[in-house]
């Protein structure tokens, strides 16, 4: 598929875009999501062209929607912005993605998703 880009996304990920889905798109979605096997998924990837067992290239983009870093940890966009120290404004428009964030705050928001016990002790102003 000339010109085509490949995007890889976590489960979370795909939660996430279909939460924001009418609700019964959603749960049709769900049913298909949930019938899905690994094997359907590495068929699908052949029968594109893709080999599902090639490493991610380096140059791939590493990065985890801001909405969802904020919900695992249970914060609101006042508190997330507040630890970042952004504007809630700019939080916003992260969120909406209406603006393209920052590659070391996307590496950031990376670290609070995989580690957020570890980042959170690590912004945690010195006593």
């Amino acid at each position: 598929m000339a010109g085509s880009r490949v995007t890889r996304m976590t489960t979370e990920q795909i939660r996430a875009q279909l939460a924001q889905r009418d609700p019964e798109a959603v749960a049709a979605a769900r049913r298909r999501f949930d019938a899905t096997t690994e094997q359907d998924i590495r068929r699908q990837m052949r029968a594109e062209g893709q080999d599902p067992d090639a490493p991610i290239p380096s140059d791939a983009r590493r990065s985890v929607p801001v909405r969802l870093v904020r919900e695992r940890l249970g914060m609101t966009q006042v508190d997330l912005a507040a630890l970042l120290h952004v504007p809630l404004g700019t939080l916003r428009n992260w969120e909406q993605r209406r603006f393209a964030i920052d590659p070391a705050v996307q590496a950031l928001l990376l670290v609070l998703y995989r580690e957020p016990e570890a980042a959170l002790r690590a912004l945690q102003p010195a006593a």
